[in-house]
């Protein structure tokens, strides 16, 4: 493996912190969730960048980690994209019906 996985995290990371600093008229639920992973994301990324930056040598279990944090990170980011009140409305009375 390379460093291509830790520069892809990298990009995801970005993706991510930048859609949720951007919302501002979408209010999710769990916006002050997001915010503390924004948080705990940037200094990962900051990390990342000095691991490519100065050709840190890396392993494969980095890598791997890398690979299945940035599936993590697509997934928030993804949900946080198609999240809208109408769809939590719906889930929740799904979610009730289910559990009585």
């Amino acid at each position: 493996m390379d460093i291509a996985s830790i520069k892809c995290l990298i990009n995801s990371i970005s993706r991510f912190v930048h859609l949720v600093s951007s919302q501002t008229s979408k209010r999710i639920p769990i916006q002050k969730d997001y915010r503390t992973i924004v948080d705990v994301l940037k200094l990962l990324k900051s990390l990342l960048d000095e691991v490519v930056d100065f050709k840190i040598p890396s392993d494969d279990i980095l890598y791997k980690e890398c690979d299945e944090l940035d599936m993590a990170v697509n997934g928030a980011r993804e949900f946080m994209e198609k999240w809208s009140p109408k769809s939590s409305k719906i889930l929740s009375v799904s979610a009730n019906l289910l559990f009585r």
